[in-house]
């Protein structure tokens, strides 16, 4: 049942915290030609997941997932064509209890705060060109990214996806890449009907296992009219691996199919990513001004993660022995995630309310505990083992999401909301009772969450 009390309790706590909104923070420098400003954010952001898997084949209801976040950094222009941004990400958060009762010699279930941190942002821009014809920058560090303005949970598939498996990966309120490596971007004003704008990236792979593969993409960016906006782009996921051996492991049978010549072939972390997406907005057609930035837009994008074809392998017998490509990936509509998303008029009030549906026609599990090194364990470019009835996994091919958001205070203060069935996954402290997979699997599995923060 639908848990309202806790809904209505954490957002009167919210709302509770507002207060008045803070101006920019700019430092005080000796030479003229440096600009020096502080930035940053900090939130609480919790909710329930009120139906779900972990682990096993139970499902569970209302967990609690709760964090807190903080992001501190600095940015200095140099003149009119040098910038550096260094930034830092904390967090606040709790290892989620093993509710499946199973034990071993470490204690699963932690009940006690964890605080991390990292890096938010770490690099430097050199912009050249003039701003009103031939504009360019080249970038380099950690940088984020995101090419799709419009998505607020689902898609941005080529940065935050497996090429194989097929897994797609996203967190709440994060949908921004962040990439290391090198950019260069121009942009193109062709008149004041279209405008273009390109990145080119050589970026190395910090997020997903194996590690420091580089991956050059291209991806263009448009808008036509002020009606129209879109972007095309090209992954070329660990065309440089720095470890042959890992990228393209050869040592286990499980990793191997037959080709149609009879000869034995190998799976392969690396593959062509392929993505296009389509905004219109219709507001230029309304001769109205109570409509918001985002109101009205109707959006969608759609990939190909991993253009290139390869067989199942069902030479290890059964289908119940698992730990093997049962499936394969050589069909095309299996690798193709499709999102559309339309955001309905907040007039104002409400600064976004986004529903997005997500349709991906993958049989295998969003599993990733095959493709990812624990330890001496290998780790293969192949679906992990199921533990489920394998007609759960033919059950969630939609996705969905709604998200609201509403900001006070010149946009220093924000309230933001979503319902969700997404890729979702449980956080754990220990390897041994780590979740790979999603948690909202069966139809009728969800989860809600919130978060209140403040900018600077």
């Amino acid at each position: 049942m639908f848990s309202t009390k806790a809904m209505i309790r954490f957002l009167v706590v919210m709302g509770a915290l507002a207060g008045t909104g803070r101006a920019d923070v700019e430092l005080a420098t000796k030479d003229e030609t440096v600009s020096l400003k502080m930035y940053g954010d900090a939130g609480l952001q919790a909710g329930q997941a009120m139906r779900y898997f972990y682990k096993d084949y139970r499902e569970y209801n209302r967990q609690w997932v709760q964090q807190s976040l903080l992001h501190l950094g600095v940015h200095a222009a140099f003149g009119d064509h040098v910038e550096v941004k260094l930034g830092l990400e904390g967090r606040l958060w709790f290892s989620l209890p093993d509710q499946s009762g199973k034990t071993t010699g470490q204690a699963y279930a932690l009940y006690d705060k964890i605080f991390s941190y990292g890096i938010y942002e770490a690099c430097g821009s050199l912009s050249f060109g003039n701003p009103d014809w031939l504009h360019g920058s080249v970038t380099t560090g950690f940088f984020r990214y995101k090419y799709n303005t419009d998505v607020r949970n689902l898609g941005e598939y080529l940065f935050r996806t497996y090429t194989y498996p097929g897994v797609i990966v996203n967190y709440f309120d994060m949908t921004d890449a962040r990439l290391t490596g090198l950019k260069v971007s121009g942009d193109l004003p062709v008149g004041d009907i279209l405008q273009l704008h390109a990145d080119a990236m050589l970026t190395f792979e910090t997020e997903f296992y194996p590690f420091f593969d580089a991956s050059p993409s291209v991806i263009v960016q448009g808008n036509l009219a002020k009606v129209f906006d879109f972007s095309i782009g090209a992954t070329f996921s660990r065309l440089f691996p720095v470890n042959d051996s890992l990228t393209n492991p050869t040592t286990d049978p499980k990793n191997r199919y037959i080709t149609a010549g009879n000869d034995t072939a190998y799976y392969t972390y690396a593959g062509t990513k392929l993505m296009a997406r389509l905004c219109f907005d219709p507001k230029r057609f309304i001769p109205l001004d109570i409509f918001g930035e985002s109101d009205l837009r109707l959006y969608g994008e759609v990939a190909i993660l991993g253009v290139e074809s390869y067989p199942a392998n069902d030479t290890l017998g059964s289908p119940a022995t698992g730990n093997k490509n049962i499936w394969g990936y050589d069909t095309l509509l299996n690798k193709m995630p499709v999102m559309f998303g339309f955001n309905f008029p907040g007039f104002r009030i409400i600064d976004v309310c986004a529903l997005e549906f997500e349709y991906y026609r993958c049989p295998y599990p969003m599993n990733l505990a095959n493709a990812v090194r624990l330890g001496n364990q290998y780790a293969y470019p192949i679906p992990a083992e199921y533990n489920k009835p394998l007609w759960y996994y033919n059950s969630d091919n939609w996705k969905w999401s709604l998200y609201v958001k509403k900001t006070f205070m010149q946009k220093r203060l924000g309230l933001v909301l979503q319902f969700a069935r997404d890729h979702m996954r449980f956080q754990h402290i220990l390897d041994e009772p780590k979740v790979y997979e999603e948690a909202l699997v069966r139809p009728n599995h969800w989860w809600w969450t919130g978060k209140v923060y403040w900018k600077f």
